[in-house]
């Protein structure tokens, strides 16, 4: 359907078109959601490409969402310094953004990750702290955002040595993490299934290193 979608676009207006990227997002988000994700890197690419020739400014909001899910996509594939090196520039194009606005997109598991890599140590454990208070008022304790983002907050404390907070946070977030996991292994969403896997992954690889 997607697909579909993106090709009657195309026919009615052309590749260069300002609707034409939020087409294309569409399908690279489903491809995503199947696990495909240099498909989907691809779009993302193609789509950040039509914004630039057709002049939608690079502060825009529709433009700092597409780089971002471009560093999502990217840190799926363990690309993590090329998702650093987008993460800048998202970070360049929000620099006079409103606080509150930015925050949409600096709370985000993925972005959280990439401050860790590129060495924020402290700036990535902030965000993950709101972030952790945001979805626990949101979706309660036990629901797999809101352990995800304990897991990506230990990971945070483990990185600072912080350990008894990071071994705390782990404890509490893994048990949920993998009830989940397991009431879903059914579920015939294959790519929900492989993106939370991959991240629960993640989060109990670090653990299993901090015990270590």
């Amino acid at each position: 359907d997607a697909r579909r979608a993106l090709l009657a676009r195309l026919k009615d207006q052309g590749k260069y078109n300002p609707t034409t990227p939020l087409y294309i997002a569409g399908l690279a988000n489903t491809l995503v959601e199947q696990g495909r994700y240099a498909e989907a890197e691809k779009l993302m690419r193609v789509s950040l490409e039509i914004n630039r020739v057709v002049g939608i400014s690079e502060t825009s909001q529709s433009t700092v969402r597409e780089l971002s899910g471009l560093a999502t996509i990217l840190n799926l594939q363990h690309k993590g310094k090329e998702a650093i090196e987008i993460y800048a520039e998202v970070d360049k194009a929000m620099a006079n953004w409103d606080p509150q606005l930015r925050q949409s997109f600096d709370l985000d598991g993925s972005r959280i990750n990439s401050l860790y890599a590129a060495g924020q140590i402290d700036r990535g454990i902030a965000a993950a702290q709101a972030l952790v208070k945001r979805d626990a008022a949101r979706f309660g304790e036990n629901n797999f955002d809101t352990a995800l983002a304990r897991g990506n907050l230990a990971i945070g404390y483990m990185k600072a040595t912080r350990d008894a907070d990071a071994v705390r946070e782990f404890r509490a977030a893994i048990p949920v993490l993998m009830a989940v996991a397991q009431e879903n292994a059914d579920d015939e969403n294959s790519s929900e299934i492989a993106m939370r896997s991959d991240r629960l992954q993640n989060i109990v690889e670090a653990y299993v290193t901090l015990l270590d």
